[in-house]
């Protein structure tokens, strides 16, 4: 029954090391719990009427075994008892052999440390050093001059003639003075090849036995005379020179109309500018003679009116104040 429990239920989730379980483990491991729980009730004092247990004894804690505990009691230092067995002290008949003595790490960053500190120390020592022969001072000799000339060394060869040079005779300044002297005299003697080459000489006539059947006869005509002839290019030198001087021309007319028409235009202007010059000056009107515009037919002028005497009006506050002072 449990099996076929097991068989319909829901897959469980993954495990984390042996991924997910079977039907058949599952009910083996529900079998494993059932037992240890009967033991547990049994230890306890029997199971009840109901069949369970009757009262569960405390559960003692246990630690697990696990592999990073047996390491750390593995790696922890022995009690003092132990340790005094280690020494020796206590028992020396029950140890043999010597304790362990700790050895320093022999560390490259301990070595690439104390590497770093020796040339740190030489760099200051260095650097002191120079600071020190920078700070010393040292006395610089006079130069040389005509009150304290120079000592010069002692020539090691006195009383020996100089060293007089010679010219080296080496053949091969030999053989290219020789070759210059022979390309000189080939060429002179192309360059008299080409000049003879450039004169004319008549050559006779050839010896020939024919003997003609009628003798010519001496010409009286006169010689050809060569004259220079009309060519192509003279007859359109011509007419180019013909053409552009009609081109000069017409330009020269052009010119001279519009120089015409800007003077024109200019006159013109001149006189617009006088009379608005003339039409800008102010000029102010007589004062007509109404009396000859009189004899024209125009009336004469009306007399002015008499002035207007003022008259006070007659208030009735007036009035009322004559008639209180009459009474």
């Amino acid at each position: 029954a449990a099996a076929a429990a097991a068989a319909t239920s829901k897959p469980q989730p993954m495990a984390a090391s042996t991924g997910r379980k079977r039907a058949a483990e599952h009910a083996a491991e529900d079998a494993t719990d059932c037992k240890r729980s009967a033991l547990e009730c049994g230890e306890a004092g029997g199971s009840g009427e109901d069949g369970g247990c009757r009262a569960s004894a405390p559960t003692v804690p246990k630690s697990p075994k696990f592999a990073t505990t047996r390491r750390a009691a593995l790696k922890a230092p022995p009690p003092p008892q132990a340790a005094a067995a280690i020494d020796g002290a206590s028992r020396p008949g029950t140890w043999e052999g010597r304790a362990t003595a700790p050895a320093p790490f022999n560390l490259t960053t301990e070595r690439r440390g104390a590497y770093a500190q020796r040339v740190l120390a030489q760099q200051l020592a260095d650097k002191d050093a120079a600071d020190t022969a920078r700070r010393t001072t040292r006395a610089r000799p006079l130069p040389a001059s005509l009150d304290n000339p120079p000592q010069l060394p002692a020539p090691t060869g006195a009383g020996r003639e100089l060293t007089q040079p010679v010219p080296f005779a080496l053949r091969g300044e030999v053989l290219h003075e020789h070759e210059l002297r022979r390309g000189a005299a080939r060429r002179g003697e192309e360059e008299e090849a080409a000049a003879a080459a450039t004169r004319f000489h008549a050559r006779p006539l050839p010896i020939t036995h024919f003997n003609p059947m009628f003798e010519i006869e001496p010409s009286a005509a006169a010689l050809t005379v060569t004259t220079a002839g009309a060519t192509h290019g003279a007859r359109r030198a011509g007419e180019r020179a013909r053409f552009d001087e009609a081109v000069a021309g017409k330009a020269a007319e052009e010119t001279a109309a519009c120089a015409e028409a800007a003077a024109a235009a200019a006159r013109e202007e001149e006189r617009l500018r006088r009379q608005f010059r003339a039409s800008t000056v102010f000029t102010a009107a007589p004062v007509p003679d109404y009396d000859a515009w009189a004899l024209k037919g125009v009336g004469a002028v009306k007399p002015s009116p008499a002035l207007t005497n003022p008259q006070s009006p007659a208030f009735a506050t007036t009035r009322r104040t004559r008639s209180s002072a009459l009474r």
